[in-house]
This record gives C-alpha cells, structure tokens and sequence, in this order.
C-alpha cells in the first residue's frame, strides 16, 4: 500500500492544481482524519514535493513529478536481470543540519532505499540522478558519498535482504 503522501501526490500530479476541500473529500471517504491529509499535504509542501500557488490549492513541483516519475519507473526495472551491483549512499551529516539530514534520509526510504546501517543505505536499481536532486534539495551535496558495485564481505544474503526490504 502506497503512503498518503505518495497517494496525494499521484493525486495532485494529475491536475493543474487541486483544492484541499477535494482531497479532504477524498480521504474522509476512505476514513482519514481531515487534520491528517492537511498534515500531509504541509510534509509535501515542506519537502517540496508540491506548492500552494493560492490559498488551499496544490499543485505539484517538477521536483515531486520527479519523484512520481521514480516511482513509476519501477515496476520497469522488476523484469530486469539485476547485476549483482548495488548503489550504496553513506553520509556523515553535522547535529546543526539534523532537519535536513532527516529529510534526506526520509527521501531515500522513499525513493526505495533500505538502511543497511544508520548512515549507509543501498538499492539495488541505479538512482544516481535522483539521490544527486535530493541531496541538491536538503543541501546535503558536501555531507554524502554514492557508491555502485558488489559487496565483497559480508553479501546481503537473501534472508538479509528480506529484513531490509520487509
């Protein structure tokens, strides 16, 4: 099942704007707390998946048609033979931009990443372009590493892999 924040900006992304009436509408409908889609819809703001070009409307940024974009992408890359090679991304971020961290870190649990540790995450499709826009986007540009390639010790093995992606 998709996040309401996912759901939302599928929603959104398929209209020039949407009014927050609507999607309350929406969501009262499938037994969703009216504060919770307006939460919601202030996380996207935030994180600058969408914009309020007027008093309670939404539209999408192409920062979140990126995103939506990565999304759909993926049930592309399921038939693919996989390489073997896995993108890994390793920060060591300052206390002092903890809001950002934390915003970054959230942007690759959504674009797919597991935590193989606290600050290492790995995917094993190749989001390069995408992790270099989220990092753009929370400053993080000085503060990260992005690996591709095989682990030599020890393999995520499949139960290990299992536990990441539950």
């Amino acid at each position: 099942m998709l996040s309401l924040e996912k759901q939302m900006l599928f929603l959104i992304s398929a209209t020039e704007a949407i009014d927050v009436k609507q999607l309350v509408e929406i969501y009262q409908a499938r037994g969703v707390a009216n504060q919770v889609v307006r939460n919601a819809l202030t996380r996207l703001k935030r994180d600058g998946y969408v914009i309020s070009p007027e008093r309670s409307k939404y539209a999408i940024t192409a920062y979140g048609l990126g995103f939506i974009t990565a999304i759909n992408k993926k049930s592309l890359l399921f038939d693919k033979n996989w390489d073997g090679e896995w993108l890994t991304i390793m920060f060591e971020v300052p206390e002092t931009e903890r809001k950002n961290r934390d915003s970054f870190r959230n942007g690759l649990l959504q674009l797919g990443f597991a935590a193989l540790y606290k600050s290492v995450y790995i995917n094993p499709w190749n989001y390069t372009k995408e992790v270099l826009s989220l990092a753009e986007q929370y400053n993080m540009t000085d503060f990260f590493t992005i690996i591709r390639g095989k682990f030599v010790y020890p393999e995520p093995t499949e139960i290990e892999v299992k536990r990441l992606y539950h």
